[in-house]
C-alpha cells in the first residue's frame, strides 16, 4: 500500500465497483468514485501493490483490468488512487477473486489423419468459442512438445485441416491444436502422435492350379499407389528356401503360368511386394494340393449262375487315368495274377465262364495314372455256393385211412430233387422211401402204418453243384388215450341228485362209463354206459345226501383206449349251523329273547331251551316252524327272576333229521353300577356329599350310611332317595373338629346292591397355604365367612405394574372358592376387610386411580360373591388413605386413617362416619403439626369408637402410640400416648369384655435398633392397667391381637428370632395379666410376614400376610388357619406356588 502525505486535505474515494468479495473473470469493468474540497486530478489503478498504468483523469473514473494474466483462480486487492492539484492522494481497497476457468476456448483434439498424394493431413472440429482468433498447430519430434515449432497459423474459425509438406513418413511426429481467443486465454489441445507411412499392402497368393500340361499362380492385386514391383517366390515346402521365380513390375498382372512342374510333391509360393520407400510385404503363401495317388476303385460285385461268374468295379473319376488290371487269387491272402488288362476307364465288368462256385474266387483292380503311380482298390469275393437249405418235416399226422408227411418247399435255385426217409426211431438206421425231382411237392402218403409207436421222417434235398443236406426230422403225435372226463359237479335237492363231467372232445370216442363209490378210494360200482359224447350228465332218483356219493367217468375210444377223469362227491349235506341268541331284554313286566335268523334252505324248527347252567339239563320252552320266527316274549309282572342264573338255548333242525343246538346265554343280572363319591365337602355346621349318578334302568334308590369309626361298625342309615338324579346330600349338625365316615349303597330293583368305598368327612380346619403368581401379591386382613370358609382382602401386581386390590374367598379347608379384583391406572390396595351384616363384605384402602396427584382413601362394598355394590373415595389433592372400616350398629360404617388433605399438620389420623351407600355423614381430624396416622377403629360399647396409631413427638424424633376415644359423633372424650423408647406406634386395638381396652403395636429404641412387641391392658379411661414387651435380640412386630373366650389374649405377628434375615410367622397365647401361655414360630423355607388376624367360630386362629421366596421372587398372600392352641397340619410343603 503507498501512502502520500499532503499539507491540505486528501481526496475520498470509494470503488464503487466491483464490490467486496465479488468474483470477477477477463476484463473487468471498474467503476471509481472521488471528490475533494480542490478537483482531484487524476484516478490510478493499483493491484497487489503494483501499479496496473491505468489512469483516469475524467469524471466517471472507469477502468478495464485484464485479468488474464492472473490465471485461473486467485485472490487479489484492488486499490484506486485518487491525487488532487496539491499533489494529495487518497485510495481505497476491494478485494475481489479473480476466476478464468470458464475463461479459457474449448480446446480442440486432432480427429482424423490420411496420406494424400505423399502428404500428411490432420483435421479438426470448429472452435465453437465466441471469442475465438485463431488456430495455431504445432509440431515436434519429442511427445513432451519440448522445441515445438508452429508450422501454421489462421484466425479463421473455419480452418481446421492442414496438410503436413515436409515430413518423413518413416518417422513420428507429433502435433498439437492450440485455440486463442481475443484476451490471449490459449487452449492446447491433446498431443497427436502421426501414423508411419504403411507398407505396401500385401498381395496373397489366392490360388494354384494345374492340368496335364503347365501350372498356374495367382494373388491379390497390390493397391499401392507407390508400387514397383511383385516378386515370385517359391520353396518345396512352406518352411525351406525360397528362391526367385520371376519379377512382375505391372501391379494388374497378379498370375504367373509356367510348364516345369511335378504335382506329386508340394510345390509352395509366395508373392513380395516392393515400393518406393523400399519397403517390401510378402503376402500368405499357399501350396497346391498334392496329386493324388489314382482314385482306388473297388471290385462292388462278383456274381455268378450255372453259366458264368460276373465281376464288377467302379469307374475311374481321375483325369490322369492310363490303365486297369484286374488281379485273381483263390485266397484272400494268396499270390494275386494278372487276369485281364483295361485302357479303357469306362470298362467296369468282366466274365469268366471257367469256375467253381463251392469255394471263394478274390478279385482286385490295380490303377495307374500319367505320372506312373498306382493304386489297388478294395477287394471282393462272392459267397461261396451254399450247401442245399435246410429242409425240415413240417408235420407227421394221420386219420384212420392213411399217415401223411409234410415238408417246406426248397428255396433253392439250384435244386435237383428230394429224398424221402424213414426210421422207426429218431436215432435209428434211416430208409430211402421216396425220391422226388418236383420242387413244388411237399407232401407224401402211407398207407400202412401204425399211430401207436413212433415213425419218424427225413427229407434230404440235392443241388446242381452235387450237394447234399439233411433237414430236421419229425415224428406223430402217438396216439394218446382219451382226453379224462372229469366230474365237475354233484348237486341235489329234495327229489333227486344229479351228476354232471367234461364233454369229451376225442373225435375216435365211443363211449362214457358211469360209476359210483362210497369214498374217494373206495370200489367202484358201474350205473350206466353212454355212447353219445353230447350227453354229459345223469341223474339219480334213490341217494342218501348225509354222507359221501363219490362218482368217476372212464371215455373209451375207437383205438380201445380207456382213461379215467377225476372224481367228485356231493357236499354231505352238514347239520344245521349253530343259532346263537343275539339279546334278551327284560324288565319287572315282561322278558323277551331274540336269536339269529338261519340261512338254511333245509330248515324244519326252532326249539327254545332252558337250563340253569351252561351243563344243566335242557328243557324245551317253546317250538317255531318259520325260520322268521325269531323272537319270543313273555308277559307279566314278575313273570322272570333275572336275580338267579338261568342259560337259554336255540336248538335247530333241519328236513333230514339232523339236529344242532346253538351256545348258550347266560341271563343274570348285574348289581347296580357303582356310584362314586366325591370328597366330602365340609361348610360351617355340615358336610355336603356328592356323587355319579346311576342311570341304569332298574335302578331303586341310593342310601347313605354314616359311622364313626372308618370300618362302618355301628353305622346309621343318614339318607335315602328313590330319585337317580338325586346325587347330593346336606348333613347339618356337623361341630367343629369332628371326623365322621360315609359309605353309599346303590339297589336296584332286583334287590342287589353296591357299596362304595369308604369316605372320610372331616370339621377339621386347620392348614398353611399361599396364593398367587409371578406378580407380587400381599394379604392385609382376614375375616370368617357365614359358611365356614374365609375372607382375605390384599393387592395383587398380577396384571401388570399396577396393583390391584384383591379379594379372595376359600372354603373352611383353606381352598380357593373364587378370587375379585378392583382397581384402575396406579397402585391401589386394600387394608381391611369385615363380613358385613348381609353376608358381604367391606374394605378400605386407598386408590391412585382417580387422585389427580396422590391417592384418595378408597372404600369398597361387595355383595356375598364379591360383585362390587358401590365404591366411594375420600380426599383431597394430597395422600388420604383408609386403614380400616367397620359396619356400625345403625347399618353404616365407621372409617379410620390418614389424610394430608385436611387436618392441621402435615399428616392427620381422620375418622369418616358414612351411610349404608358410604356417603360420608362426618368427618373428624385428630392431631397437631406433626403426623399421625390412624390404623384401626373399632364401636364401643357406648356407640362412640376407639382409634389406635400413633404421633409424632414435638421434636419429630420419636413416636408414641395414640390412643384416641370418641362419642358417637366423633367427637373426642379422652386420648392417651403409650411408649417409652423413642419410636412407638399402635397396630391393634379391640374393646375387652370389661368394657377396657388391649392394644398391640410396636416398641423400638435407636439402639439396639431391634423392633419389639408392645401388649397393653387399658383400663375405660384410658390408664394403663399393665404393659409387657415381648421379643429378642431381633426384629419382632405384631399385627393384631384378639382377646380369646378364656379372658386371655391371642396376638399374631412377625419374628426374626431363629435368623436375622428372615422372618417368620409368630403366635403367641397370654393369659388375663399378659402373661405368656404358649408360642408358636412357623418356620417356613419363605420369608413370612402376617397383617391380619381373626379367632374363628371354631376356636382356632386366622391369619394373613405374605410369604416371600429366599432368591428375590415376588410374594405371595399366605393365609394360615390354626386350631385353638395354635397347631396346623405337620410338614407343610409348597406346590405350584402354593403353600399348603
Amino acid at each position: 500500500m503507498v501512502v502520500i502525505t499532503g499539507c491540505d486535505s486528501t481526496p475520498e474515494v470509494a470503488i464503487d465497483s466491483p464490490a467486496p468479495a465479488d468474483t470477477v473473470a477477463e476484463a473487468v469493468a471498474i467503476a471509481v468514485t472521488a471528490t475533494d474540497n480542490d478537483s482531484v486530478s487524476y484516478v490510478e489503478l493499483w493491484v497487489d501493490g503494483d501499479s496496473t498504468g491505468l489512469m483516469d483523469d475524467t469524471e466517471p473514473f472507469t477502468f478495464r483490468w485484464n485479468s488474464v494474466d492472473h490465471g485461473g483462480i486467485s485472490d487479489h486487492a484492488l486499490v484506486a488512487v485518487a491525487v488532487d492539484i496539491d499533489g494529495n492522494r487518497g485510495t481505497d481497497t476491494v478485494a475481489v477473486t479473480v476466476n478464468n476457468r470458464l475463461s479459457y476456448p474449448a480446446h480442440r483434439p486432432v480427429d482424423s489423419t490420411s496420406f494424400v498424394n505423399g502428404n500428411y493431413s490432420l483435421n479438426w472440429a470448429m472452435s465453437q468459442d465466441g471469442d475465438f482468433a485463431s488456430y495455431r498447430v504445432e509440431r515436434s519430434a519429442m511427445s513432451a512438445m519440448t522445441e515445438a515449432d508452429t508450422i501454421f497459423t489462421s484466425p479463421r474459425r473455419s480452418d481446421t485441416t492442414f496438410t503436413d509438406r515436409n515430413m518423413d513418413f518413416l518417422l513420428h511426429n507429433y502435433y498439437r491444436i492450440v485455440v486463442t481467443d481475443t484476451l490471449g486465454f490459449e487452449s492446447p489441445g491433446p498431443v497427436f502422435r502421426s501414423d508411419l507411412y504403411p507398407p505396401p499392402i500385401a498381395a496373397d497368393v489366392t490360388a494354384i492350379d494345374y492340368d496335364l500340361d503347365s501350372m498356374t499362380v495367382a494373388w491379390t492385386r497390390s493397391n499401392e499407389e507407390n508400387f514397383v514391383e511383385y516378386r515370385l517366390l517359391t520353396a518345396s515346402s512352406e518352411a525351406g528356401s525360397r528362391r526367385v521365380l520371376t519379377t512382375i513390375d505391372e501391379p494388374a498382372i497378379t498370375s504367373y503360368i509356367f510348364d516345369q512342374f511335378d504335382p506329386t510333391r508340394e510345390n509352395w509360393f509366395w508373392v513380395s511386394t516392393r515400393n518406393v520407400f523400399e519397403q517390401t510385404t510378402i503376402g500368405t503363401g499357399i501350396t497346391h494340393v498334392r496329386d493324388a495317388l489314382p482314385t482306388p476303385l473297388a471290385v462292388t460285385a462278383v456274381n455268378f449262375n450255372l453259366k458264368q461268374l460276373s465281376v464288377e468295379w467302379e469307374s475311374s473319376p481321375d483325369n490322369d487315368f492310363r490303365r486297369n488290371e484286374l488281379l485273381y487269387s483263390e485266397r484272400e491272402n494268396g499270390i494275386r495274377s494278372v487276369i485281364a488288362t483295361f485302357d479303357n476307364p469306362e470298362a467296369t465288368r468282366h466274365r469268366i465262364t471257367d469256375f467253381d462256385p463251392t469255394h471263394e474266387n478274390w478279385f482286385w483292380v490295380r490303377t495307374a495314372d500319367h505320372w506312373g503311380q498306382r493304386s489297388i482298390g478294395s477287394h471282393m469275393t462272392h459267397k461261396p455256393d451254399a450247401p442245399p437249405g435246410p429242409i425240415a418235416v413240417r408235420s407227421v399226422s394221420y386219420d384212420l385211412n392213411a399217415m401223411t408227411v409234410k415238408w417246406q418247399q426248397s428255396k433253392d435255385r439250384d435244386f435237383l430233387s428230394y429224398e424221402v426217409l424213414w426210421s422207426e426211431s429218431e436215432m435209428g438206421e434211416k430208409e430211402l422211401i421216396e425220391i422226388i425231382t418236383n420242387r413244388r411237392r411237399t407232401s407224401h402218403k402211407i398207407k400202412r402204418f401204425n399211430p401207436g409207436s413212433e415213425n419218424w421222417f427225413w427229407v434230404r434235398v440235392t443241388d446242381y453243384w452235387g450237394q447234399t443236406y439233411l433237414g430236421a426230422g419229425k415224428t406223430h403225435t402217438i396216439d394218446s388215450p382219451p382226453v379224462p372226463s372229469d366230474v365237475d359237479s354233484v348237486w341235489y335237492d329234495e327229489g333227486q341228485m344229479t351228476v354232471s363231467w367234461n364233454t369229451s372232445q376225442e373225435e375216435d370216442f365211443s363211449k362214457y362209463q358211469l360209476y359210483v363209490a362210497d369214498t374217494e378210494f373206495g370200489t367202484r360200482r358201474q350205473i350206466v354206459k353212454i355212447g353219445s359224447a353230447d350227453r354229459n350228465s345223469y341223474t339219480l332218483r334213490h341217494f342218501d345226501p348225509t354222507k359221501e356219493n363219490w362218482f368217476t367217468v372212464d371215455v373209451i375210444d375207437k383205438w380201445g383206449l380207456t382213461t379215467r377223469g377225476n372224481g367228485a362227491t356231493n357236499v354231505a349235506n352238514t347239520p344245521p349251523e349253530a343259532i346263537r341268541i343275539l339279546a334278551v331284554d327284560y324288565d319287572f313286566d315282561q322278558f323277551n329273547i331274540n336269536w339269529r335268523k338261519t340261512g338254511q334252505t333245509d330248515f324244519a324248527f326252532y326249539d327254545l331251551l332252558v337250563s340253569e347252567s351252561r351243563d344243566g339239563v335242557q328243557r324245551r320252552l317253546v317250538t317255531h316252524a318259520s325260520p322268521d320266527d325269531t323272537t319270543y316274549t313273555i308277559a307279566g309282572r314278575g313273570v322272570f327272576d333275572p336275580s338267579r342264573e338261568q342259560w337259554f338255548f336255540i336248538r335247530t333242525g333241519d328236513i333230514w333229521g339232523q339236529e344242532t343246538t346253538g351256545p348258550g346265554f347266560r341271563v343274570l343280572d348285574n348289581p347296580p353300577l357303582m356310584s362314586s363319591v366325591r370328597p366330602v365337602e365340609y361348610r360351617k355346621g355340615k358336610f355336603i356329599l356328592r356323587w355319579s349318578g346311576n342311570y341304569e334302568q332298574d335302578f331303586r334308590r341310593y342310601t347313605l350310611y354314616e359311622s364313626l369309626t372308618a370300618d362302618m361298625l355301628s353305622s346309621v342309615k343318614v339318607y335315602s332317595s328313590e330319585e337317580r338324579g338325586d346325587t347330593s346330600a346336606v348333613l347339618n349338625g356337623i361341630d367343629p373338629w369332628e371326623l365322621r365316615y360315609y359309605i353309599l349303597e346303590v339297589e336296584d330293583v332286583w334287590g342287589l346292591k353296591t357299596v362304595s368305598s369308604v369316605v372320610e368327612g372331616s370339621s377339621e380346619s386347620w392348614f398353611i397355604t399361599a396364593f398367587g403368581d409371578e406378580a407380587y401379591d400381599e394379604g392385609r386382613a382376614v375375616g370368617e365367612t357365614a359358611d365356614g370358609g374365609f375372607i382375605a382382602a390384599g393387592h395383587t401386581y398380577g396384571d401388570g405394574d399396577d396393583g390391584d386390590v384383591w379379594l379372595v374367598k376359600t372354603d373352611p379347608k383353606g381352598n380357593m372358592d373364587w378370587s375379585k379384583t378392583y382397581g384402575g391406572d396406579g397402585d391401589d390396595h386394600a387394608y381391611s376387610v369385615q363380613v358385613t351384616s348381609d353376608g358381604g363384605y367391606i374394605m378400605a384402602g386407598f386408590s391412585e386411580a382417580l387422585a389427580e396427584k396422590w391417592s384418595d382413601a378408597w372404600v369398597i362394598k361387595t355383595d356375598e360373591d364379591g360383585r362390587v355394590e358401590w365404591n366411594r373415595t375420600y380426599g383431597g389433592f394430597r395422600w388420604d388413605k383408609a386403614h380400616d372400616a367397620k359396619q356400625t350398629a345403625d347399618g353404616g360404617y365407621i372409617i379410620t386413617g390418614y389424610t394430608f388433605s385436611h387436618g392441621r399438620g402435615s399428616a392427620d389420623i381422620w375418622l369418616i362416619k358414612a351411610d349404608a351407600s358410604g356417603y360420608p355423614i362426618w368427618t373428624k381430624t385428630f392431631g397437631g403439626p406433626d403426623w399421625e396416622y390412624g390404623y384401626v377403629v373399632e364401636e364401643t360399647d357406648d356407640k362412640g369408637y376407639i382409634i389406635t396409631g400413633f404421633t409424632e413427638t414435638e421434636d419429630k424424633k420419636s413416636s408414641r402410640i395414640w390412643l384416641v376415644k370418641t362419642d358417637l359423633n366423633g367427637e373426642e372424650e379422652w386420648t392417651q400416648t403409650f411408649g417409652s423408647r423413642d419410636q412407638n406406634e399402635g397396630y391393634s386395638v379391640q374393646q375387652t369384655s370389661d368394657g377396657g381396652f388391649v392394644v398391640a403395636g410396636m416398641s423400638q429404641a435407636f439402639f439396639p435398633n431391634y423392633e419389639d412387641v408392645a401388649l397393653l391392658r387399658i383400663d375405660a379411661g384410658g390408664e394403663v392397667i399393665w404393659e409387657r414387651i415381648f421379643g429378642g435380640q431381633s426384629w419382632d412386630r405384631p399385627a393384631a391381637v384378639r382377646q380369646t373366650p378364656d379372658g386371655g389374649f391371642l396376638m399374631a405377628g412377625s419374628s426374626r428370632l431363629k435368623e436375622e434375615g428372615n422372618s417368620d410367622v409368630w403366635l403367641m397365647k397370654v393369659d388375663a395379666n399378659g402373661n405368656p401361655l404358649w408360642e408358636r414360630l412357623f418356620d417356613s423355607a419363605t420369608r413370612d410376614v402376617v397383617h391380619g388376624l381373626q379367632i374363628t367360630t371354631d376356636g382356632g386362629c386366622l391369619m394373613v400376610g405374605a410369604a416371600t421366596p429366599l432368591d428375590g421372587g415376588p410374594a405371595d398372600m399366605l393365609i394360615i388357619k390354626t386350631d385353638a392352641r395354635g397347631n396346623v397340619p405337620d410338614s407343610p410343603v409348597r406346590l405350584s406356588g402354593q403353600l399348603k
